[in-house]
């Protein structure tokens, strides 16, 4: 591989971590969003709906941890 062509890989990796840790935070954002909605959900008695909102939450905190741990590799 010539030094060009190692560059150019080096920052293709370097912003692909940049993306997964952007995607990352958004997946936080969701998930403070989905656990708001729940709360909501809850305080009206709308429990199924609420049951819907946690299991997104709990997806998109899974979500990022994986970003996360794609991002460290």
């Amino acid at each position: 591989m010539s030094v060009s062509s190692m560059e150019k890989h080096l920052f293709n990796l370097k912003f692909a971590v940049k993306e997964l840790e952007r995607s990352s935070k958004k997946c936080e954002k969701d998930e403070k969003l989905e656990k708001a909605k729940a709360k909501k959900a809850i305080q009206k008695g709308n429990m199924d709906v609420a049951r819907i909102h946690a299991e997104n939450a709990i997806r998109q905190k899974n979500q990022s941890l994986n970003y996360l741990r794609m991002s460290a590799r």
